[in-house]
């Protein structure tokens, strides 16, 4: 199949996306501001994800002894006890310095999975037990994975590059053996821009539905993946691309959008 080929192949899977528009949204700051909610509640939505003061307590104590310890000690500590604030806990999980976790007990990592230092993790949005990191992956310092609707599924032996940030807002769903240069980003929705006097954050958000990447895909440096968007296995795509629309297996693509110029041999 040719470039031009692709292109035509791309643009037909644009064509037959689906448009999510959500009916409500979570609005965070708005329970935030909840005048009825004591300050314990209030911290339990926003970082723990569970009611109850033994919930806060657990979540306080495995972060205060452990979260910012440097060196074997500290090292020890999170693997020893980052994991009971999991839904799921693969063996031998690797926790850097000072990685974050909201809402843990929606997430599940796999075996020998990394989290290197600075990161991230929110499930604040997910659905129940809608967060899946598998095993034997590696996500870089200071990225930022978080979900702020629908689910993320981040498959085996998948390498996430340093600064990179993951933001489900109608879904992500990563195959095994992915990798990404530094700086990447997926996501994307759109917030309606009615001149309606309705500020626009609050207003519908609209997304195209979920990001899909194929086993085997290398994303470059500065990539950027938009919602609705599907990576067929096997592609590559040059860095500082910004993709639009679908790209086929196999295909080499680059550009602002990014189109395909080639078949990997």
């Amino acid at each position: 199949m040719g470039a031009s080929q692709m292109v035509s192949s791309e643009a037909e899977g644009a064509a037959h996306e689906a448009v999510i528009t959500p009916d409500e949204k979570p609005l965070m700051m708005d329970q935030l501001r909840d005048d009825d909610a004591g300050p314990v509640e209030l911290y339990n939505r926003f970082f723990v994800g569970e009611a109850g003061l033994w919930s806060w307590l657990r979540y306080d104590l495995i972060q205060a002894v452990s979260r910012g310890r440097t060196g074997a000690a500290g090292y020890w500590l999170r693997r020893k006890l980052y994991g009971r604030l999991l839904n799921r806990a693969g063996a031998n999980l690797k926790w850097g310095v000072a990685v974050s976790l909201r809402h843990p007990g929606k997430m599940s990592l796999g075996d020998r999975t990394a989290i290197d230092d600075n990161v991230l993790l929110c499930a604040r949005g997910a659905d129940p037990e809608g967060f899946s990191i598998g095993a034997d992956v590696l996500v870089g310092r200071f990225c930022v994975v978080q979900v702020k609707r629908g689910t993320l599924d981040i498959g085996d032996h998948c390498v996430i590059g340093t600064h990179s940030q993951i933001v489900g807002t109608g879904g992500v769903e990563f195959g095994r053996d992915v990798m990404t240069g530094p700086q990447c980003y997926f996501g994307g929705s759109r917030h309606g821009i009615e001149r309606s006097g309705t500020p626009m954050m609050d207003q519908p958000t609209v997304t195209r539905g979920p990001i899909v990447i194929g086993d085997d895909v290398w994303l470059g440096v500065g990539v950027r993946v938009m919602d609705g968007v599907r990576i067929g296995t096997g592609a590559v795509i040059g860095a500082g691309a910004v993709v639009t629309r679908d790209i086929p297996p196999f295909a080499i693509a680059q550009g602002i959008p990014a189109r395909p110029v080639g078949l990997r041999s």
